[in-house]
């Protein structure tokens, strides 16, 4: 058979595929090798995937020895979906059975059906119904049996006992399934039909078509000639045609069994008349007195040595079966109790996972309030505006600032925040650049062009802001507001420049180095102050009266009352120093544009200026621009169910 995966593929991210092993109805399977080295079973499901995946996530916590285990479902790049499974080594009893075409040992009888009992017993006393076992879907590993294959389980649902459709294999499918029924008897049926296929290497009803079958599932008697008498009670009773008459569950199907099997049909003197019983009564006391042994040369004595071994044998075989019913019954309590105490267990960790969801959840709504936009930009304006001493008109024109201000954050937070700017700037670089159509130029180019024009916008908004309380700043004039824009943008470029070298060569612990950041502020100091002293700009400020640093090593920070080149390093040396950078732009961050993040960046902006001996008010509106464009332009996708990604800046 040709399979869709060869060797060596990696379909899904993680495995590697080694072979096929088998295709069904529902799929394919195949053996994979996780990076770790491990082997799990990976499914490719290609038919009636929301039936298959319905049984596989109502099954996919569910453990047990007798259970192959569901370990995740996965999607591929292509919208495929896969179910990771633990890997079975060992063959099927469909292999089994092949190759005992007259049935099996009854050891072995009973060690497979031990282990499809306890199976299906533990999903009956869980709800769940298999709806499909048979030969080809129970295996065996180091002596250990396992159900598999339960993508058409289903939960039983208080009352409801009605199919949405027939289900099942044909030759192990009970009468009802026809007419849309269904509970725990589909299963023991099943169970009833490879019992008999077990114990005589055929099948109970067979015939030339599907209609065929299912008509003598309906209607006609099993033969049971074939079967073992003590267990013909067993096999009448899981296969009746009633469910209401059968056998109700997988465990009353084991007590049956067990007791057919271990205890042996009335021997032949329990029907014979009271005289026959006399006679053979007084003949065995006769072998007892004088043993003999049947030889070709007729009856001869006994020997008393051999007598006696023959006796303690006889004894110990009572013996140790006694035990072997005993140690059984003690097994089955132990499992039981195991089981039960598993349960406890699971149900203990889901009591604590939701009080560890719902303390969560209060933290973050308790922090939702102070860490939005709006409470800060209303708590500044009832400080400010007594602190001023303002008049009514200094008032009204604050608000509008304030308000043209809100009204840019409140634009940005509603763009940011709706499904098409998030697919267009935040998933965009959350995918990885092989599975995304967009290369890495394009998302790079996106990143500038957002943090160029944020920059031009905000410094803008901010110099008309500052304007309105420093009338000084009415003077400067066009190349003044170039220059600064221009330093906002470079500034936020080399931030972002900077996360996307580090996020690359550090893809474990994305925090980009502080001197790394230090370094490229330098530079940017750097190019702001060649840009100056072109644009004639620097020659109209004046810094502070004494700057706490004049000097640093022999590189003058201040000459004839105007900042030097050093100045300018020094500020954005500062600037882009001290935030962490990582956790301000992380990309599952609560808010896109933190206003605490801002009024650091100001206090840092004010500190500079106090160092460098740049003027406060461009120091300031450097800072604050540059941290409101690098939050803005970063990408920004907030999931409570997601665990925290890397950052792919430009």
């Amino acid at each position: 058979m040709k399979f869709t995966y060869p060797p060596n593929s990696r379909p899904v991210d993680g495995y590697t595929i080694r072979r096929g092993l088998h295709r069904g109805g529902f799929g394919e399977v195949y053996y994979a090798v996780s990076d770790a080295g491990k082997e799990v079973a990976l499914k490719l499901l290609t038919h009636d995937l929301d039936t298959e995946l319905r049984g596989v996530r109502q099954c996919l916590n569910l453990k047990h020895p007798n259970l192959v285990t569901l370990f995740d479902v996965r999607h591929d790049a292509e919208g495929d979906t896969w179910v990771v499974m633990e890997y079975v080594s060992g063959s099927s009893l469909e292999d089994v059975l092949r190759a005992f075409p007259n049935g099996l040992p009854l050891t072995e009888v009973r060690d497979w059906m031990a282990g499809m009992l306890s199976g299906t017993e533990y999903l009956h006393g869980r709800g769940i119904i298999h709806r499909d076992l048979k030969p080809g879907n129970v295996y065996r590993e180091n002596g250990v049996v396992k159900i598999g294959d339960v993508g058409l389980s289903k939960q039983m649902g208080g009352g409801r006992r009605q199919h949405t459709e027939a289900v099942g294999t044909v030759y192990y499918m009970a009468p009802e399934v026809a007419k849309g029924q269904y509970g725990p008897e589909v299963d023991v049926y099943s169970l009833g039909v490879m019992l008999y296929e077990l114990l005589t290497g055929q099948l109970p009803f067979d015939g030339e078509t599907t209609a065929e079958i299912l008509m003598k599932h309906l209607s006609s008697p099993v033969d049971l000639a074939l079967v073992p008498d003590n267990l013909r009670g067993v096999l009448a009773h899981a296969l009746e045609k009633d469910p209401a008459k059968r056998i109700k569950s997988a465990r009353q199907f084991h007590q049956e069994l067990w007791s057919a099997v271990k205890f042996e049909p009335l021997p032949e003197s329990a029907f014979e008349t009271d005289d026959a019983v006399e006679v053979k009564t007084a003949q065995a006391r006769s072998r007892r007195e004088s043993p003999v042994f049947e030889s070709r040369n007729g009856a001869a004595p006994l020997p008393v040595g051999v007598a006696a071994r023959h006796l303690v044998s006889d004894v110990l075989s009572g013996v140790r079966e006694h035990v072997r019913g005993h140690v059984d019954r003690s097994l089955e309590r132990e499992r039981e109790r195991h089981q039960r105490w598993q349960a406890k267990q699971q149900r203990k960790v889901q009591k604590a996972a939701l009080k560890a969801a719902a303390r969560q959840e209060r933290k973050a709504q308790a922090a939702s309030w102070m860490g939005s936009n709006w409470p800060w930009i209303f708590l500044v304006a009832l400080i400010f505006v007594p602190w001023q001493r303002m008049s009514w008109a200094d008032i009204n024109e604050t608000v509008g600032i304030i308000g043209l201000f809100g009204g840019l954050l409140f634009a940005i937070d509603y763009l940011t925040r709706s499904d098409r700017t998030r697919t267009l700037v935040a998933d965009s670089f959350r995918t990885p650049v092989v599975n995304h159509p967009a290369s890495r130029l394009e998302r790079g180019a996106l990143v500038c062009l957002l943090s160029v024009i944020m920059s031009g916008l905000l410094t803008v908004l901010a110099y008309v802001g500052w304007m309105t309380f420093e009338p000084s700043l009415s003077l400067v004039n066009a190349s003044n507001m170039v220059w600064l824009i221009i330093g906002s943008a470079l500034a936020a470029l080399a931030v972002h420049l900077v996360l996307s070298v580090s996020s690359q060569s550090r893809l474990a612990n994305f925090t980009a180095p502080s001197w790394v950041m230090m370094l490229a502020g330098l530079g940017v100091g750097a190019v702001v102050a060649g840009l100056g002293d072109f644009l004639d700009v620097r020659e109209t400020l004046q810094g502070p009266a004494r700057p706490l640093f004049r000097y640093l090593g022999n590189l003058p920070l201040v000459d004839g009352g105007h900042p030097t080149v050093g100045a300018y390093m020094v500020l954005f040396g500062v600037l882009l120093w001290s935030p962490n950078w990582g956790k301000v732009v992380h990309v599952q961050r609560t808010y896109r544009l933190r206003m605490r993040s801002l009024f650091w960046a100001a206090g840092i902006g004010y500190v500079g200026a106090l160092l460098s001996g740049v003027p406060v008010p461009y120091a300031v509106i450097w800072s604050t621009v540059v941290s409101a464009t690098v939050q803005i332009a970063a990408p920004w996708q907030p999931s409570a169910s997601e665990s925290p990604a890397p950052v792919q800046a430009a």
